[in-house]
């Protein structure tokens, strides 16, 4: 290698290295940004995409704040936060609330086991067979403030949705539960 090769090949990793550790200073400072405003953005991206017609009751209470809870026998209980494993257990299965949430979220549980019972009702032992494309399966949805009604042939379906297979399942449970408690079963809001 010639002395101005050397020379510059030289210059070129100095200017190499300048530029490393150019890139390095910024990478810092951008890390160092990020971690300062991490809270803040796990935050943002904790927080679940609503729907504005979907009713979200679900708190997350803070050490010695007072949340409600329901339990497996139809009642709402009301504890301080303690951050301990019932409470987190709680909070993780979606079961911690304002005291005024938890009657709410009550009632639409209720409605949704009243919902249940009716599509069971009509299907009169018949047992839903997802592989079955023939068979006709019935769901009730809410769309652009109206109830709708759907059926499905398909193997594809929503596990939060209850199904039915009778036709007049959405009659039916209009007649039953009224409206209101439909929509309550459906977690509609409005």
């Amino acid at each position: 290698m010639s002395i101005n090769q050397t020379k510059l090949t030289k210059e070129v990793l100095e200017s190499l290295n300048k530029e490393f550790k150019n890139i390095t200073i910024v990478a810092k400072k951008i890390a160092e940004s990020i971690a300062k405003n991490a809270p803040e953005y796990i935050e943002e991206i904790k927080k679940p995409v609503q729907d504005p017609n979907v009713l979200h009751l679900t708190v997350e209470p803070r050490i010695g704040e007072k949340y409600s809870w329901l339990n497996g026998k139809g009642g709402v209980y009301s504890i301080q936060w303690g951050s301990n494993e019932e409470d987190l257990y709680r909070f993780e299965s979606h079961n911690c609330y304002t005291e005024k949430n938890a009657k709410i979220a009550l009632s639409i549980l209720k409605a949704k086991i009243e919902l249940q019972n009716i599509a069971t009702e009509l299907n009169d032992g018949r047992l839903i067979d997802w592989e079955d494309e023939s068979q006709r399966r019935y769901n009730i949805y809410f769309l652009n403030d109206d109830l709708g009604f759907e059926f499905l042939n398909s193997k594809n379906y929503r596990s939060s949705n209850i199904y039915c297979l009778d036709d007049s399942f959405l009659k039916v449970a209009i007649k039953k539960m009224g409206v209101d408690n439909l929509k309550l079963a459906l977690e509609i809001w409005k």
